[in-house]
């Protein structure tokens, strides 16, 4: 069973991985698309929206990674607080973006938000 166990792990590393390259990728196509179409303020505001998904993707991404138990209540607690650490720091940058960036257009932020979290469905609908 802990052979079975680890590998899903190695698997779960390798999408994750690839989930969250899929995210800056797609966050820096639409932002230079917008900043060539519409203006660099507008492709700015585009990649900070990409980046209130991609940093807490990334940083859930981590902590699952970290996760060192075989039990099932173990991987169950580790997804719990890896979910609760991605909503807790998407929180912190749309705040830090809105508190600290007064130039940032709203508007182009959500749209980059959702274009990095189509990515991110994109990429779990392709994963096999």
């Amino acid at each position: 069973m802990g052979l079975v166990f680890e590998s899903g792990r190695a698997r779960l590393k390798l999408a994750l991985g690839r989930l969250v390259l899929s995210q800056v990728a797609c966050t820096l196509v639409f932002a230079v698309l917008a900043g060539l179409l519409k203006g660099w303020p507008v492709g700015r505001s585009v990649a900070l929206g990409g980046l209130a998904v991609f940093l807490p993707s990334a940083l859930s991404a981590l902590r699952m990674s970290m996760s060192r138990s075989g039990t099932p209540q173990a991987a169950l607690y580790t997804q719990v607080s890896a979910q609760a650490l991605k909503w807790l720091s998407t929180v912190c940058v749309f705040g830090g973006i809105f508190l600290f960036d007064r130039q940032v257009q709203a508007l182009w932020v959500f749209l980059g938000f959702g274009a990095a979290h189509l990515a991110y469905w994109l990429a779990l609908l392709l994963e096999r």
